[in-house]
Parts: structure tokens; sequence; C-alpha cells
């Protein structure tokens, strides 16, 4: 790293996120969505995320896809479009390692 990025990594990687999203994952019954770590775990979404990504690339986490489909508004109709957006939602498992 070079120049702000290197002063600001030890900010951007804080290990008490990585400990706090370990600690949901490992005593989760279930899978868990980026919201549980969130709203249970108090941790903001752009960290939660990132180090999700890290731990799937590491290959510690499981990663599950669900597409979710909501409507969509039209305005050429002024209606609805039922099922016209699909947005995915990743649920996450731990594999250990």
């Amino acid at each position: 790293m070079h120049g702000k990025a290197a002063n600001l990594s030890g900010w951007l990687n804080e290990p008490y996120v990585q400990d706090v999203v370990i600690k949901m994952l490992v005593e989760a019954e279930c899978v868990l969505v980026l919201r549980d770590f969130v709203c249970t775990g108090c941790i903001p979404i752009s960290s939660a995320n990132r180090v999700l990504t890290r731990l799937h690339d590491r290959g510690l986490v499981r990663r599950y896809r669900i597409p979710m489909h909501r409507p969509r508004y039209c305005h050429a109709r002024k209606s609805c479009i039922t099922d016209g957006a699909i947005r995915s939602v990743f649920a996450y498992q731990w594999v250990g390692g």
C-alpha cells in the first residue's frame, strides 16, 4: 500500500470487527445475512461486508446467493410490475478451517 491507503489500513481492518463476525458465525445455529451482523453485532455494513468477503475468499465461510424479487414501479404505466426487480441477498455459514 502506498500513500493514504497505508495510513488507513489499520482503521479499515480493525481486528475486533473480524472477531465479532467470526464469533457470530461460529455460534450461529442457522445461516446469517448481512443485516444480522449489522443489527446484532453493531458493525457498520461496509466493515461486515469486507470481512465476510475476505473470509469467503479464504474458504472459511460458505456463501449462498438468494434471489429476491420485489415490485418495481413503472412510470409509463403508472403501476407496479410484480417481480420487476431482482436483487441478491447473500447468506453466510461458517465452515471452519
